[in-house]
């Protein structure tokens, strides 16, 4: 369906909401019960030799934890720490996921754990990059469950989570063709796993939590967004560069960052020119057009000289490690 999007309206509707009050309650463990210890520690164990894998978040299990349940409307979100978590933004985090339930009248109670690691996400040279290196978090959309394995960027993380549970924004059907043509334009290997689905839903996150932030924090979403997509820009110079150190200038990895990130920054850099032909559901078609006839803009400032300023996650997220 075809509708008329806008950052304006986007940031009206989630006003609306954000300026009603959401109830959540919580209760305090000093230890994370045993069988729910070893419900988590099992289900990390399971994502061992798939593509991408979460099995380095099990020595955080090594010592004792603790635990905190928050409960809303839509969400049980166990957090499970070592120490100190900042309790109030958690529960604006949680307050933040209820209005996207809210707003795509989600019809699923979730089960949200949260692994409060401090542990950082990390641009390695040199060699292929890995789960352990960049993701955060899955789900499972034909369930309830969503696992976060960082503290990092966790508030952005959650509502990214959330949105794969949105059928008109989740779209798992990427074709061949889609796929293929993505790997041509881009010189990214056919061994590559690539989820393009994932730039889309990275950038609704982004949008959303930029609308967030500007509630939270008082100011201009068009400067948020303008910042973010600077930031976005900095960082496809990185990945950009960082292919071209590889044999044949071809890109490979088992994380997806090049969605994440190149994908993304196309369709963030000119909202207002994507949401001409953006629709609910998306079409891969369009999609994939868009991001290969848009690309000159990164695919040129990547080729120049570069100057490393550093990779950073977390743009615009209070809980940034980095």
């Amino acid at each position: 369906m075809k509708k008329k999007i806008s950052l304006s309206s986007l940031y009206k509707n989630t006003k609306e909401k954000y300026d009603k009050s959401y109830s959540i309650n919580m209760i305090k463990y000093d230890l994370v019960p045993q069988s729910l210890n070893e419900s988590l520690i099992n289900e990390f164990k399971e994502t061992d030799g798939k593509t991408i894998s979460y099995n380095f978040i099990l020595k955080y299990f090594n010592t004792p934890n603790k635990m905190i349940i928050f409960k809303s409307k839509n969400i049980t979100l166990r957090v499970i720490y070592k120490r100190n978590i900042d309790i109030d933004f958690i529960k604006e985090s949680l307050k933040r996921c209820e209005i996207i339930i809210d707003i795509y009248n989600i019809k699923k109670h979730f089960e949200m754990y949260l692994i409060y690691s401090n542990m950082k996400k990390t641009l390695p040279k040199k060699r292929i990059l890995e789960s352990k290196h960049i993701n955060s978090a899955y789900t499972y959309i034909n369930k309830d469950d969503i696992f976060i394995i960082r503290k990092e960027e966790h508030e952005k993380v959650m509502i990214h989570e959330i949105l794969h549970h949105v059928k008109n924004i989740q779209n798992d059907n990427w074709t061949n063709k889609n796929i293929a043509d993505l790997k041509k334009h881009f010189n990214i290997s056919n061994d590559c796993y690539l989820i393009p689905n994932e730039a889309v839903i990275e950038l609704w996150a982004i949008i959303y939590n930029s609308i967030f932030v500007s509630l939270y924090k008082k100011m201009s979403v068009n400067k948020i967004i303008k910042e973010e997509i600077e930031h976005s820009v900095k960082n496809s110079k990185t990945i950009l560069h960082l292919q071209s150190t590889y044999k044949d200038g071809i890109w490979n990895e088992k994380s997806n960052l090049y969605c994440y990130i190149v994908f993304k920054t196309i369709l963030l850099y000119n909202l207002n020119k994507l949401f001409k032909i953006y629709t609910f559901p998306y079409d891969t078609n369009i999609i994939t057009k868009y991001i290969i006839n848009n690309s000159g803009f990164i695919i040129k400032s990547g080729l120049k000289k570069y100057k490393n300023t550093g990779f950073t996650f977390g743009y615009n997220t209070k809980s940034s490690s980095v």
